[in-house]
């Protein structure tokens, strides 16, 4: 849930205004990255995988300044494949050196170092000791699916130490999709919420880059936006095209596809793994048996009626059930 409670009154005001209409998706760039977000119909899920108890907290990062931690597996940014990577105070990533400059966030494509760039939320930010430095960073999962998380967890803006912002910014082993999320990004200053005075998009260089938003209110609480390279072909003949999936060289990989359960891989292309959340509130996840996960009743162990479906998840519809 937002962070932002203590600020209620200012935030309905807030939400009120007139903003312009977001952008759910957008490119290809050049080199054929493309943006979606959870708003457009086969967008990424929102999961916030929350790692400010168990990641590295990069404690002395101070206002313009960076830090190169490892990622843990190849991860592949316009042509180049990376081990490292630079974490930004200033709310982005880089694969090449250099400072995201808190006065000259953007337009991209930027013109001075770095030029690797992946603004997740590139803003005036102030992680000094004096009110913290909440940047976080953990490899989890297992091979081939890992993920890098650089998570800023409540960290201030220069304009005032109170406000505090919480997103991630997610890169992705084997898909090599890039994922920002934004958990809280509503705050009780009209020109600095949802990203109004934010850059956020990738750049791979002068030639290459892909923007979402520039100093534009485009964002909202519990957002997910994917960039990817892609193509329209349909790799693995399973009826959608490689911009319209998650992993176009598995032909069981494809949005709304069946969930395996612990296998580490995201079958349904919705963001979540193993697919353990309960949609229909049943009590029951995919990974917990459930049969239909879209069907409150229908779950293991359920009462069967005459309806046409497993509401038991025992493989038979309306056994016991006098037809007549």
């Amino acid at each position: 849930m937002p962070r932002s409670s203590l600020f209620a009154i200012a935030l309905l005001a807030l939400t009120l205004l007139p903003r312009p209409a977001p952008a759910d998706e957008g490119g290809p760039d050049a080199f054929g990255y493309i943006f979606r977000d959870s708003r457009e119909t086969h967008g990424p899920s929102y999961v916030w995988y929350d790692i400010a108890l168990t990641g590295t907290h990069h404690n002395t990062m101070d206002d313009e300044v960076s830090v190169q931690v490892p990622i843990g597996f190849s991860f592949d940014f316009y042509g180049q494949s990376y081990a490292d990577v630079y974490v930004h105070s200033n709310g982005g990533l880089s694969f090449d050196s250099g400072i995201l400059d808190d006065y000259n966030n953007g337009p991209l494509p930027v013109q001075v170092a770095p030029y690797q760039v992946v603004a997740g939320y590139w803003d005036d930010f102030m992680p000094i000791p004096l009110f913290s430095s909440p940047v976080f960073t953990e490899t989890v999962g297992t091979p081939p699916y890992r993920q890098f998380i650089a998570q800023y967890n409540g960290i201030p803006h220069s304009n005032n130490p109170f406000l505090r912002f919480y997103f991630q910014i997610v890169l992705e082993e084997t898909t090599n999709r890039i994922l920002l999320q934004y958990e809280d990004v509503s705050v009780a200053e009209v020109g600095i919420s949802f990203g109004g005075e934010a850059c956020i998009g990738v750049q791979g260089g002068l030639d290459g880059y892909l923007e979402y938003s520039y100093w534009t209110p485009s964002l909202e609480d519990e957002l997910t936006i994917e960039f990817r390279q892609c193509s329209m072909a349909d790799v693995d003949g399973d009826g959608f095209a490689d911009c319209d999936e998650c992993d176009d060289g598995d032909p069981f990989v494809y949005p709304a596809a069946p969930e395996v359960c612990d296998d580490g891989i995201d079958q349904n292309c919705d963001g979540i793994l193993d697919e353990l959340t309960d949609h229909d509130g049943d009590g029951f996840s995919n990974c917990d048996g459930d049969c239909d996960d879209g069907e409150i009743l229908a779950y293991p162990g359920g009462t069967e009626f005459c309806d046409g479906v497993d509401n038991d998840c025992n493989g038979d519809i309306d056994e016991g059930i006098d037809q007549d």
